[in-house]
């Protein structure tokens, strides 16, 4: 945060800078200035991808699924082959409580991106939603690939340890 704050300090509209201050925010909490942020991306480029899907991660977030599904597709239709917008679609999905519609985005995300830590882990997730006891051990392969993409991938070691397992009574 400091360093974002130093770089933005010296030149306000670098939009690397901007983006990450906006990751930050988010991870925060502080929804209302991460959108801001975005919105000052959004004025430099209204066509902005990253920033578009940051509005629709803070809709979210904010449990404004119709607005945040908006912006995911919004830039499917400018991009097609940008993984994160089908990733955005199927968090939101997830989150409005539909797995079932999730996983089609989410399996257009892995085929643009199989290397993505948040797709695996979300791929991961779908399989254990299933509620599909056999299917477990391929949830946590998924998890697995998660960690090796990015060892530090906080989701996934949040669910392992608060007792997610692939491990049955059988």
């Amino acid at each position: 945060e400091a360093l974002v704050a130093e770089v933005l300090k010296k030149e306000p509209a670098n939009r690397a800078a901007l983006l990450l201050q906006g990751k930050l925010q988010i991870q925060a909490w502080e929804l209302k200035q991460a959108l801001v942020t975005a919105q000052k991306l959004l004025r430099t480029n209204t066509k902005d991808e990253e920033a578009a899907l940051l509005v629709g991660r803070i809709f979210m977030l904010q449990k404004k699924y119709n607005e945040a599904l908006a912006q995911a597709l919004k830039v499917q239709r400018w991009n097609p082959n940008n993984p994160a917008a089908y990733l955005l679609e199927s968090d939101v999905l997830f989150w409005d409580q539909k797995p079932e519609e999730a996983e089609k985005p989410l399996v257009k995300s892995l085929t643009l991106n199989p290397f993505d830590a948040d797709a695996r882990f979300n791929y991961g997730y779908a399989i254990w939603r299933r509620v599909d006891a056999t299917q477990l051990n391929a949830m946590a392969a998924q998890w697995e690939l998660a960690l090796e993409i990015n060892p530090l991938h906080y989701v996934t070691h949040w669910h392992w340890g608060n007792g997610h397992t692939n491990l049955t009574y059988a």
